[in-house]
């Protein structure tokens, strides 16, 4: 559907590239980075309002590296909808169409389509200075699609929205993808990211450091910077020679002194018996994978010392055990209070040990 392939861009100091990346058709492929990381530059080249300074873009396998804005068949939703305050729904809707040419019995079925798939039939004959956030956000979405685009390009789209407009415009655009529409959004949201992706790609610093599924990628971080990125709040610095087997088993002790069991992680050949060097190393674990208990001999003990509603019925737990480990409880399943003793547990395959510096390619 869409390839890039080398491009490089340098602007204001900054530089983009080489980057490589290809979108599949019905793919809903999310550029996951913090501000300043270029991804909306990345995105702004493959709409055509910045051109790289080497490299290629091509879609459905027509090279669009030089061709017009209007001629590359991919529509394009930014930050802030950018509506014409002067016309009705149903006319920004038909904007593009219109200036297309577009047959005038065509056009009518067009806007009707496009609005109901969107949500915004009922909207088609008022002004739009009287709409709401997430009805201003449907008809520029509407808009975008009435092109018919190949596809199309969404730049942060729910910056600045409350939760449950954030999460009804995020189920809009599953329905649409899941319907056959192709998607390049940008964000540097990750629970964003998570909620509608099927292929996110991490930029930092201009290049792209990982890509895979939301599993792969939240599973299994390149790098403390990705493993921040994608929620993972639990860090525990290794010390030197700090892993030691025993009973089978491999146990790796923080620089707080606490011993870990790290399943998988076995001794190289070579190694003094029972230690092996990790220093400069991590242990990370996602707050999904903890689990506090106010019963349970097997995990280590605890005491809450914090907790912070998520606003969608979920619950974050911080528990000090020696270090601070973070949990994220569902609906119900808090029970606690500042001060009370747990045990905190987690399963054996959760515990990741990451490298500080960056071990993603490139």
């Amino acid at each position: 559907m869409l390839q890039v392939k080398g491009l490089r861009k340098r602007l204001d100091g900054f530089v983009l590239g080489e980057l490589d990346l290809k979108v599949e058709p019905g793919d809903y492929f999310v550029l996951l980075g913090p501000s300043g990381s270029g991804k909306t530059l990345l995105l702004e080249m493959v709409a055509g309002f910045q051109h790289p300074d080497a490299g290629r873009i091509t879609l459905e396998g027509r090279d669009i590296t030089a061709v017009r804005i209007q001629d590359r068949q991919v529509g394009y939703l930014c930050q802030g909808d950018t509506l014409f305050p002067h016309l009705s729904v149903r006319e920004n809707i038909a904007y593009g169409l219109k200036r297309r040419r577009t047959p005038t019995e065509f056009l009518k079925d067009r806007v009707e389509e496009v609005a109901r798939n969107t949500g915004a039939f009922h909207l088609l004959d008022r002004k739009v200075d009287g709409l709401s956030g997430g009805e201003r956000q449907r008809v520029a979405l509407a808009r975008a699609l009435a092109m018919d685009p190949a596809c199309l390009l969404l730049d942060e789209p729910l910056t600045g929205m409350d939760a449950l407009l954030r999460q009804d415009i995020l189920m809009l655009l599953r329905r649409l993808n899941r319907s056959g529409r192709t998607f390049l959004h940008v964000t540097h949201d990750h629970h964003e990211a998570l909620a509608v992706a099927t292929r996110v790609a991490i930029m930092e610093h201009g290049r792209i450091v990982q890509q895979g599924t939301p599993q792969e990628v939240v599973n299994n971080p390149c790098s403390l910077f990705a493993a921040h990125l994608v929620g993972i709040k639990n860090f525990f610095p290794l010390s030197r020679n700090i892993v030691q087997g025993r009973d089978g088993k491999v146990h790796v002790a923080t620089k707080s002194g606490l011993r870990l069991v790290v399943p998988g992680l076995a001794l190289p050949r070579g190694a003094s018996p029972g230690f092996l060097m990790l220093d400069g190393r991590l242990l990370t674990l996602r707050p999904r994978d903890v689990h506090p208990d106010p019963e349970g001999d097997k995990g280590y003990p605890g005491m809450v010392t914090d907790l912070v509603p998520q606003g969608d019925g979920t619950w974050e737990v911080t528990v000090d055990m020696g270090i601070l480990v973070v949990a994220l409880l569902g609906p119900g399943e808090c029970h606690w209070k500042p001060g009370d003793r747990v045990y905190v547990s987690w399963p054996g395959k959760a515990v990741k040990v990451l490298a500080r510096k960056s071990a993603c390619p490139g």
